[in-house]
């Protein structure tokens, strides 16, 4: 649905620009429709009263994907696109926090081996959800 209504607006004249990048063209072809959930925008009442003037802050939930983290949209999409050989070699990533969860979920939801390095101060429980 969401692919459908970007589609639609990636030929409106108000997004084509002369010499612009495609950015949406990009949002549509990405890889990540796959594993990526769409999520809500929550309003949040409290800091929309502590800033100034009269404003409503929405957070964008992405707390609520597979990975608790925006990070699985770009592991994803860059995994995605590997050539079938470099799939078949397997990803070496040296990663930390959200991105080794990313990177750890992505690759083990295409079938591609991976070595994932942590740094030493990586937090344990991010180390044990990316086994």
């Amino acid at each position: 649905m969401l692919r459908r209504r970007l589609s639609a607006l990636a030929t409106s004249p108000s997004w084509v620009r002369p010499g612009s990048h495609d950015y949406l063209k990009d949002i549509i072809e990405s890889r990540v429709y796959d594993v990526a959930l769409q999520t809500p925008l929550q309003h949040a009442p409290s800091l929309s009263k502590a800033l100034p003037g009269n404003c409503s802050l929405y957070l964008k939930r992405e707390d609520m994907q597979p990975t608790f983290s925006f990070n699985v949209r770009g592991a994803h999409n860059k995994i995605a696109n590997l050539t079938p050989l470099q799939k078949k070699n397997g990803i070496v990533a040296i990663a930390a926090g959200n991105h080794l969860q990313g990177v750890a979920y992505s690759a083990a939801k295409l079938g591609v081996d991976a070595v994932i390095v942590a740094p030493l101060g990586t937090l344990q429980n991010k180390r044990e959800q990316s086994d």
